[in-house]
């Protein structure tokens, strides 16, 4: 899904639709009375070791992969 708002990112992360990666400018700019500091939402910064996850992709093994899917998995071995 592609959002155009950074802000909206951030409350659909808040609301549990899943993950986001943003720019601390973006937490820092919005007012304290919207809760923005929520404990649900746990940050990481980039650089740090508690960023680094494990990454599993799953496909058939007689799937028809293409190019650019060939190329992105190629990435990770």
């Amino acid at each position: 899904m592609y959002v155009d708002q950074m802000i909206t990112e951030y409350f659909m992360t808040k609301n549990g639709y899943g993950y986001s990666i943003i720019r601390d400018g973006t937490v820092n700019i919005v007012p304290e009375d919207k809760n923005i500091h929520d404990p649900s939402v746990l940050y990481f910064i980039l650089d740090d070791s508690l960023a680094i996850r494990d990454l599993n992709f799953y496909y058939r093994d007689k799937e028809y992969l293409n190019a650019s899917t060939k190329h992105f998995l190629k990435q990770f071995d």
